[in-house]
């Protein structure tokens, strides 16, 4: 028969295995529980204890601080077209890229 663990008895594994000295398989072992179940212990206590609640689904935003110009950067396409895009300006690579986007 399954074991089921307690909300308390999961935290518990993930705490222990921080103090622990073993590997994740080896301290899974030891504790009889696969080490799926402690990663996705792991995963699921990671997000709740995030100060932002977020819905898995949800765009996640981010502010992004755009310099005037590109620098440095280019983009290889999947036949193998490099295309550089050094000097080119936030606002024209926008276009650029919206416009790929309608064509893909």
């Amino acid at each position: 028969m399954r074991q089921v663990y307690t909300e308390t008895e999961k935290r518990r594994f993930i705490e222990d295995y921080d103090k622990s000295s073993l590997s994740v398989r080896n301290y899974c072992q030891s504790r009889n529980i696969s080490t799926y179940l402690y990663y996705h212990w792991k995963r699921r206590f990671k997000i709740e204890d995030s100060p932002v609640e977020t819905d898995s689904m949800a765009p996640q935003f981010r502010q992004i601080i755009r310099p005037a110009q590109v620098s440095g950067l280019s983009m290889t396409l999947p036949n193998g077209i490099r295309i550089g895009l050094d000097g080119m300006s936030m606002e024209d690579l926008s276009r650029l890229l919206v416009s790929m986007g309608r064509h893909a």
